[in-house]
């Protein structure tokens, strides 16, 4: 029997070596107790509760590890709160750092990544261009959040001992109402709330920019928001954008920990034109003037038009309304007016009537929005509505007018023998004779005709 060469053996000995280290590595290398790790980190990012399906280490062709089902939820309760799915997780090890016993990630993949949020559809995400730089992170996401949003940006984690996501988010369109129809799939089964298991913590912020921002059928333009995400609830502010030649600086909070999430707005708009905003009705208008308007509402998603409430007040400043031969309000109400003081007195505004003011109180109500006393102080009179228009556009308004229109008739104008014996009490009643009446139709198809007086 011949003996084997030297570099034989040296070979065979320094293979058999590195096949004993890397058995006792790989059965030293402690999934579990990575997974275990991996798990509390997550937990105490999020302030949730983490599951992992599958968790493999492996050694050929490269280091690496991969994760099956992981599913990050908001609290205890996996049926209550937002909740994170990934399918897969696939990355790379430093081998080195490995064999001592270390995670250290040099690159990572995921797939089938959905976001479950109680109230609204899962939200599929397509994560890519994952960067791992020492401590930190970025990755570019897309997201489509059915026909409300199509969301694209860049998010970023600056270090990952401290992790605190910053992202950067742009949208064509924000379609507040389709959020209305986006129903989960995952009810709550715990009652309608999740309680978080620890006090709220900051997990993500950043700006979010929108095109157009739309509540059909008015809309904004270049949206800019900042957003701060906790675990429990979203703080959103400031929200600027501009508004039919004007601006809208909004406010808002997101309540995620109740099933439908809850949130609530401040708006204060200023300069909107008034002609603008009715275009966007498709009901083109004859008033003039520019809008300030300061309101706050609540609601909650999946159902906005039922549970939207706020409250509010409203002023128009400084334009016109069609005169008194128009068929608009102001003509009908002085047509009304003719038949109470048997046509006295002139009409110096025929045409147009400017207005100084035409200010109230907005409440909004489940499908419509009301006020008690809205003030119309213009060259021509005054005139208080009170009523609503509904989110169907349909009007009900109840309305007092007492409109100014000039002298008392001269001579050889109509009803002269009335004028003869009556003359004197019409000229008097002129200007402060109070015309009740109402308003119906639509935003588009307005109906102004007789009131009822004491209403």
């Amino acid at each position: 029997m011949s003996r084997l060469p030297r570099w034989a053996k040296l070979g065979l000995a320094t293979a058999i070596l590195i096949a004993a280290g890397l058995w006792y590595a790989s059965s030293q290398l402690g999934a579990d107790r990575h997974r275990t790790a991996l798990v509390a980190a997550i937990d105490s990012w999020t302030g949730g509760t983490t599951s992992i399906g599958g968790f493999r280490l492996r050694l050929f062709p490269s280091a690496g590890f991969t994760i099956d089902q992981l599913v990050v939820n908001e609290g205890p309760d996996e049926d209550a709160g937002a909740r994170l799915v990934v399918r897969t997780v696939r990355g790379r090890l430093a081998l080195r750092a490995l064999l001592r016993g270390d995670f250290q990630v040099t690159s990572v993949e995921f797939a089938g990544v959905t976001l479950e949020w109680p109230g609204l559809v899962p939200l599929d995400i397509a994560v890519d261009q994952v960067t791992l730089g020492g401590t930190s992170a970025s990755a570019h996401l897309s997201a489509t959040l059915g026909a409300a949003a199509a969301v694209s940006g860049i998010v970023t984690v600056a270090d990952l001992d401290k992790p605190l996501a910053q992202f950067d988010l742009t949208m064509p369109v924000l379609d507040l109402r389709q959020l209305s129809s986006l129903q989960s799939a995952r009810p709550n089964r715990s009652g309608g709330t999740s309680e978080s298991p620890s006090a709220p913590a900051l997990m993500a912020q950043g700006r979010i920019r929108a095109d157009r921002v739309r509540f059909a059928p008015i809309e904004g333009t270049q949206a800019e928001a900042v957003v701060q995400l906790f675990t429990g609830h979203i703080e959103i502010a400031p929200i600027t954008m501009k508004f039919y030649g004007g601006t809208l600086d909004m406010a808002g909070h997101i309540e995620r920990r109740v099933t439908p999430a809850e949130f609530s707005l401040s708006f204060s708009a200023r300069q909107a034109n008034v002609v603008q905003v009715f275009d966007a009705f498709d009901s083109p208008s004859q008033v003039t003037g520019t809008v300030a308007l300061d309101l706050r509402v609540t609601g909650a998603f999946g159902a906005i038009d039922e549970s939207l409430t706020g409250q509010g007040t409203l002023e128009v400043r400084d334009g016109t309304l069609p005169g008194f031969r128009s068929n608009g309000m102001m003509g009908t109400v002085a047509r009304l007016q003719d038949a109470v003081t048997l046509g006295a007195g002139t009409d110096q505004y025929a045409d147009t009537i400017p207005y100084s003011s035409f200010a109230g109180d907005v409440s909004i109500e489940p499908g419509r929005i009301r006020s008690q006393r809205l003030h119309l102080d213009s060259a021509a009179g005054t005139v208080n509505l009170r009523g609503y228009v509904g989110f169907d556009e349909r009007l009900s308004y109840e309305g007092l007018a007492a409109l100014v229109r000039g002298r008392r008739p001269t001579e050889g104008e109509f009803l002269p023998t009335l004028r003869d014996q009556f003359g004197a009490a019409i000229n008097t009643a002129v200007g402060r004779t109070r015309i009740p009446f109402s308003v119906r139709g639509t935003v588009r198809n307005p109906k102004v005709g007789p009131g009822v007086p004491g209403r």
